[in-house]
């Protein structure tokens, strides 16, 4: 008898489409149980998309089973982008603004002339590592202070900076961290948006993340402290394709 994990990702159905979408590069897109793999990848990077090649996965299969032949790969493959162009087209609507699901989900260019700061932190629950580039929330302020400095080493002075961690942005703005349990984390973040230079923290969704939150991933299995990167990694080819959507 087949299983969940075989129907969704492993038998050869499936896999021709998350080939096709270079899935099996996607952190951890290979490991957990059916539970852990759907929760992982639909909180991580590409979650809309993963979602939507699911659904399209799961009724491929569905309607091969009921005889139904008139789907196959290609057909697949044109439904998921189609809806998933629909889905970002909708958060892009004025009907998404008014309904308040809108307004983050793709990642913004900063005006013309300036500059923009994303960050990201992940923790490795298995092996307690942290890596610069989500959770917990320490790894979020170091990703952050991080990003920071080397803003303040290349001389730039005036940028937007966007997490995905509502709490940090909150702890801050609100003059709240000092009653945080981070709160020295918090201070010394603190001290650093207070230079003399022009920082505007900004709260944005994962999906507008997307990037930073992949290159997070991909950084926490470094073996050395820090990488610098000369031109984006081929994982981040769809998310970059997909932000392009929203300039």
């Amino acid at each position: 008898m087949e299983d969940i994990l075989h129907c969704l990702r492993d038998c050869r159905f499936a896999r021709e489409i998350w080939n096709k979408l270079n899935a099996l590069t996607w952190p951890r897109f290979l490991v957990g149980s059916v539970q852990a793999w759907i929760k992982y990848q639909v909180c991580g990077p590409h979650g809309s998309l993963f979602a939507t090649a699911l659904w399209g996965i799961w009724r491929w299969r569905n309607n091969a089973i009921l005889g139904d032949k008139s789907w196959n790969a290609i057909s697949t493959m044109n439904w998921i982008s189609t809806e998933h162009h629909d889905y970002f087209s909708f958060l892009s609507s004025d009907l998404s603004t008014t309904l308040g699901m809108g307004g983050g989900a793709f990642w913004r260019a900063p005006p013309a002339g300036e500059f923009k700061l994303n960050t990201d932190g992940v923790f490795d629950l298995t092996g307690a590592r942290m890596a610069v580039g989500g959770n917990p929330i320490t790894a979020e302020i170091g990703a952050l202070k991080h990003g920071l400095v080397l803003l303040w080493n290349a001389n730039i002075r005036k940028a937007i900076c966007e997490v995905d961690c509502l709490e940090i942005v909150k702890a801050l703005s609100e003059n709240r961290y000092q009653f945080h349990e981070l709160a020295s984390e918090l201070l010394d973040l603190k001290l650093l948006l207070d230079r003399d230079w022009c920082i505007e923290l900004t709260h944005i969704s994962r999906d507008a993340n997307a990037a930073a939150d992949c290159l997070a991933g991909m950084g926490g299995g470094l073996q050395c402290p820090i990488e610098y990167l000369e031109a984006p990694p081929q994982q981040l080819a769809p998310i970059l394709a997909r932000d392009l959507l929203a300039l």
